[in-house]
């Protein structure tokens, strides 16, 4: 009897830009919330580790790229912060270890406060109120994007440093 493969690529490596992937199958960004002051935890290293095998690429979720950003919970990994890098470098090692390429989504939620307390008023471009949020942001100034703009770049420099790819 022949077995006919619905995707034969699936399985096969594969080149995404400049990363060089043992196979088509890739996890998603998504938050663990097991991280404590910022920093991953050993149960959020292993989950990653676990979700490693056999995937070619681990997108990690919604890390946190400003200080302004950071909920009171503090349970996203704020990748601004250099005091995550040897827990980011832990989970690199971890995740390469097992085949897999990774990389970062970086974030700050600007005017979506998406149910979370923070110590800083949510911001936008504009003082226009989100659907979810009872409050109107604060309307940035150019001195505060550009801070924005830097913190985006610090937190992408630290994940380097970690051994993103």
């Amino acid at each position: 009897m022949t077995r006919t493969i619905a995707f034969p690529k699936l399985f096969t490596p594969f080149r995404a830009g400049r990363l060089d992937l043992a196979n088509r199958l890739v996890m998603l960004p998504h938050g663990t919330s097991m991280v404590k002051d910022g920093v991953p935890t050993d149960d959020d290293l292993a989950y990653y580790g676990a979700r490693a095998e056999g995937v070619g690429l681990v997108i990690t979720g919604a890390m946190v790229a400003h200080e302004q950003a950071v909920v009171r919970q503090r349970n996203r990994v704020e990748a601004f912060n250099p005091l995550t890098l040897p827990a980011l470098r832990r989970r690199t090692t971890l995740v390469k270890s097992m085949g897999a390429k990774i990389v970062g989504q970086l974030n700050h939620v600007g005017r979506e406060t998406l149910g979370s307390a923070s110590d800083f008023p949510p911001v936008s471009a504009s003082a226009l109120r989100g659907p979810r949020d009872p409050y109107p942001p604060h309307a940035l100034d150019e001195e505060e994007i550009l801070a924005l703009i830097a913190g985006f770049a610090k937190a992408s420099a630290n994940l380097q440093a970690a051994g993103y790819d």
